[in-house]
């Protein structure tokens, strides 16, 4: 991945941790993650409304990915008739998420109806797991309401787990991304169905969360402060970073695997040289005719 300039403010680290509440019976994972949506920015060239919306969804996406282990991971998909047209995010087990917005940036208004902006279509989680060929999925219609509340409602309905989510992505004066940060809370087995909402509703205080960490606030004081008659325990801390495993040699032996009849309309009718973007992270890598035909030279066989 090509990591394009970016800038940010002087705040906390980004990361996640993972908590258990009221003896084991809830979920809490939170994530900060203000330095990661700026990069994702920069790379990107997003404007306020477009980085909001992917913001979003890579907080979304790690805080799904909270329970992965080893090298699973977990996507989300959108498909939509509205102003966001879709979008692919997917995160891992090691706090790295990728993504991209499938209408490229978005204009948002200062306020924006949820339902305008999502319209009618799908929501779609996918989990890699090592011993799987195949990612199992999982899909809802989109509904009336944010991304937040369109996955908590996915993990409701389609795995029967209560879920509560909250991501906020909080702009500067300055139209930088001060504060990003979310929280997924989660019902065990064992949990009093009304709790959730009390939970939820225990962060009442610090909402909007990223504009808690604009100004100064940390996830551990947040927790402490807003979560302590629950005793939380913490289980588990992770990275969190905008990162894709794409590079200049993946794309090369891509090219190198094209039918041969490919490469040869593009060495005669170009465009050369060859540039190639990831839609991931929106790296570009280029190729010279040079560099083309030495991955098109056959190989014989031995």
């Amino acid at each position: 991945m090509i990591q394009q300039p970016y800038t940010t403010p002087e705040i906390a680290a980004d990361g996640m941790d993972s908590y258990l509440l009221a003896e084991g019976t809830f979920r809490l994972n939170f994530v900060h993650a203000t330095e990661l949506v700026n990069r994702m920015r920069a790379n990107h060239l997003l404007g306020p409304g477009g980085t909001v919306v992917l913001g979003q969804a890579y907080l979304l996406a790690l805080l799904s990915a909270g329970t992965l282990k080893n090298e699973e991971k977990i996507g989300l998909s959108v498909e939509s008739s509205g102003k966001l047209e879709g979008l692919a995010v997917d995160a891992d087990a090691h706090g790295h998420v990728r993504g991209y917005l499938k209408s490229g940036d978005i204009y948002l208004p200062n306020t924006v109806d949820p339902a305008t902006l999502l319209g009618e279509g799908t929501l779609t989680m996918f989990r890699y797991a090592e011993s799987m060929r195949h990612p199992s999925q999982g899909q809802i219609q989109l509904r009336t309401g944010t991304l937040s509340e369109n996955v908590a409602a996915y993990y409701t309905e389609s795995e029967q787990i209560a879920t509560f989510l909250d991501v906020d992505v909080y702009f500067d004066d300055e139209q930088r991304v001060a504060g990003a940060a979310g929280i997924l809370i989660q019902s065990l087995p064992g949990s009093e169905p009304d709790n959730l909402k009390v939970l939820a509703d225990a962060l009442e205080e610090v909402r909007p969360l990223g504009r808690s960490f604009a100004d100064g606030a940390t996830a551990v004081q947040i927790v402490r402060s807003q979560f302590e008659r629950w005793n939380p325990q913490l289980i588990a801390t992770r990275s969190a970073e905008f990162y894709c495993s794409c590079s200049k040699e993946r794309f090369g032996r891509f090219l190198a695997a094209m039918p041969p009849e490919e490469q040869e309309d593009i060495l005669l009718e170009g465009p050369i040289p060859l540039h190639t973007t990831c839609h991931n992270c929106n790296s570009t890598y280029t190729f010279d005719r040079d560099e083309l035909e030495e991955l098109f030279i056959p190989v014989s066989p031995d």
